[in-house]
């Protein structure tokens, strides 16, 4: 078995870099849409199962209240 060979980048950050957090151009929050910079605002994913999620209160309150009525 020759195993997993693997070349190593001369771009490629060192192990210790903390995943480029002293090179601004490598910027995971800036650049891919996660972490810190994402989670300050809304998304339309977030903002559509806040409203999902009252939707499916209220509807349950209805049910609810048509349940006692007829029990």
């Amino acid at each position: 078995m020759d195993g997993i060979r693997r070349t190593v980048r001369p771009s490629a950050a060192p192990a210790n870099s903390r995943l480029g957090a002293l090179t601004p151009e490598a910027s995971v929050s800036m650049t891919s849409g996660r972490g810190a910079a994402a989670t300050k605002s809304w998304t339309p994913t977030v903002a559509n199962l806040l409203v999902l999620v009252v939707v499916e209160v209220v509807a349950f309150a209805a049910l609810r209240m048509v349940i006692n009525k007829i029990v």
